[in-house]
């Protein structure tokens, strides 16, 4: 015999558990090193200390800033420089958004 847990329950229940919120910085959620290097890895791109220094710097370790970035960077003869040269505003990478992401 199976007993029905109505709405009263829950609600008289959930009075008594304390309410707590979570809250992160965006330095919690950004990607460290070995995250990055990891990303990188995935896409079978070697990043060296520099670049890494450099895309960590200019991301802040945003994420989505960086899972953008690493995948346009592999295969490229010349990633070296677009890392250093890395600003956002750069239009190879404004073209791989719009191939990639706008035009699908």
């Amino acid at each position: 015999m199976s007993k029905r847990i109505g709405r009263g329950w829950w609600a008289s229940r959930s009075r008594r558990r304390p309410r707590t919120s979570v809250s992160w910085s965006p330095a919690d959620l950004a990607f460290d090193r070995s995250e990055l290097l990891a990303l990188a890895a995935g896409h079978r791109l070697l990043l060296t200390d520099e670049e890494t220094t450099i895309l960590l710097q200019r991301t802040a370790g945003w994420v989505t800033g960086l899972m953008l970035i690493v995948p346009f960077l592999h295969g490229r003869n010349d990633s070296a420089r677009l890392v250093v040269d890395f600003d956002g505003d750069d239009p190879a990478v404004a073209g791989f958004l719009r191939s990639e992401i706008i035009d699908g």
